[in-house]
């Protein structure tokens, strides 16, 4: 339910942009926002589907290009100056040391620790770009994402649950993110413009379920009683119980 919904708020935002666009709109973000969505919108589904067979190292590997995917997109939102040199980026402007400089994972994060707490954004470099780039990485440390649970090498998908999990949660607890980042950046004109007011609604009823979801997961945490957590879960996921409640 989750994945769904942060799939059809994702594409609602790109649409919305995709039409302003089409209406003539020269704004250089809103060319960004649309490419680095496709790729995200891409990314996201390529990790359910692979989840879903078990490949969970070749999920890995995709995730790290969707969390610097969302990161980039803040990163262009709370730095505009940026964009024009991010759009005419060409296969050999890598080698302008102060392109380079200005779009490297180390710079990103580090303005995003910088600009990015109002927005709930904490970064760290080790945690957020360090560890997920290791995936993708030919180094050994990488084959640690192609084991199973037991450590073992896993010569043929397998299927663990509590890895599964985890990956598909992270690439879920994303989505929400380039919504925020339209919705803050129109955030005069919310009230007054229909489509944004339905993707401001979409978007709070989207985090709440977040939040409950977190909720439940601290309740796991507390209890062994599989049958009342299920009932409980149940109850939030029919809108039975507010977040109060639950956390009461």
């Amino acid at each position: 339910s989750l994945f769904t919904q942060g799939i059809n708020l994702h594409t609602n935002s790109m649409g919305y942009v995709y039409d302003l666009l089409e209406a003539g709109s020269n704004d250089l973000f809103y060319d960004a926002f649309i490419k680095l969505g496709v790729k995200i919108l891409h990314n996201t589904e390529a990790i359910r589907n692979l989840n879903e067979v078990g490949l969970y190292g070749s999920g890995q590997t995709l995730s790290r290009s969707l969390v610097f995917d969302t990161h980039m997109l803040w990163y262009l939102y709370l730095n505009p100056d940026k964009i024009k040199d991010w759009l005419e980026e060409d296969f050999y402007t890598y080698k302008d040391k102060k392109w380079h400089n200005k779009f490297s994972e180390k710079t990103i994060i580090e303005n995003l620790k910088e600009k990015g707490g109002k927005y709930n954004l904490h970064l760290d470099y080790d945690t957020d770009f360090t560890f997920y780039s290791k995936a993708g990485h030919p180094c050994h440390f990488s084959i640690r994402f192609f084991q199973n649970e037991d450590g073992v090498l896993a010569y043929l998908p397998y299927f663990s649950m509590r890895i599964g999990h985890l990956l598909f949660l992270k690439a879920i607890g994303l989505l929400p993110y380039p919504t925020q980042i339209l919705l803050e950046k129109n955030k005069h004109n919310i009230k007054e413009e229909r489509r944004l007011s339905l993707l401001h609604n979409e978007y709070n009823y989207i985090i709440k379920l977040h939040l409950k979801r977190d909720a439940l997961y601290a309740l796991m945490e507390k209890t062994d009683d599989a049958e009342a957590l299920k009932i409980l879960a149940k109850r939030v996921t029919e809108n039975e119980l507010d977040l109060q409640d639950l956390w009461k």
